[in-house]
């Protein structure tokens, strides 16, 4: 698979992954992908800029559109097929957005075989259907309500599976599969792997690749951020993919998660 197909497959599936679980809105020149419900997710609830015709008709479309669903405040995303964020600034100076560059996140992807690594100590087991009590209480630390709600939808609707890692009984570990088409995306947002320990997250990243193989996956790409996790898929075999930065656009000041963010 050449650099150009990796970069449109993880393009397409960014697009494309979530239309199942939210709402599609259409903008003048772009679109919204909004879940009301989760009034504080940004991952859920984000505008996109995706054609020069009238940038400032797109941001009022899209303010109007959130303020009627309640969501606040109004936020653009630096998706793959949007509008480079030097030829946005202007616009949202005009509407008084606050902007975020996140260059420290990095793409890494894996066409081939991943690096065989399982640590004995522990027990591997996927969940596909309802999450128990257990399950739950281990996520919600980090997933929040809103994000084991966004879990919940994915599993009840067959786009998404969880890795868990187990030691003693105990849960340990966690990781969210995604799949859209050949395209899997691994996540460890809702539960970050522990990575200074480097043996259980390099067996989780190698057993939940392997699961994707076996669900006919052609690509596994991963989002990362700090070096840490970066050194961590490039031992396991994953490269990195050059993809344009990732940036948000806020309506008003930016959240203070996103202000510390490099």
């Amino acid at each position: 698979m050449t650099s150009q197909q990796i970069q449109l497959k993880i393009e397409y599936y960014l697009k494309n992954a979530d239309r199942g679980l939210l709402d599609k809105v259409p903008l003048p020149g772009g679109r919204m992908r909004l879940l009301a419900a989760n009034p504080e997710s940004y991952l859920c609830n984000y505008a996109v800029a995706e054609q020069w015709l009238d940038i400032d008709e797109t941001i009022e479309a899209a303010e109007e559109e959130f303020a009627g669903r309640g969501v606040s405040p109004c936020r653009f995303y630096g998706a793959p097929d949007s509008l480079s964020l030097d030829m946005l600034r202007p616009a949202f100076a005009r509407h008084g957005y606050a902007v975020k560059e996140l260059r420290g996140v990095r793409m890494l992807a894996l066409a081939g075989p991943v690096r065989q690594v399982r640590d004995d100590g522990y027990e591997y087991s996927w969940q596909s259907g309802p999450l128990d009590e257990e399950e739950q209480q281990f996520l919600l630390p980090t997933a929040g309500n809103w994000g084991l709600g966004h879990i919940r939808r994915q599993l009840r609707r067959g786009m998404g599976r969880l890795l868990f890692a187990r030691r003693e009984g105990k849960l340990a570990a966690c990781l969210l599969v995604t799949q859209s088409g050949d395209t899997v995306m691994l996540s460890d947002f809702y539960s970050p792997l522990d990575w200074q320990n480097p043996p259980l997250a390099e067996s989780m990243v190698s057993a939940a690749v392997d699961g994707a193989w076996k669900n006919q996956a052609a690509l596994v790409f991963v989002q990362t951020v700090g070096q840490g996790p970066f050194a961590l898929y490039r031992r396991m075999g994953f490269e990195p993919v050059e993809m344009p930065p990732v940036w948000w656009a806020v309506k008003g000041t930016l959240p203070v998660w996103l202000a510390r963010e490099e």
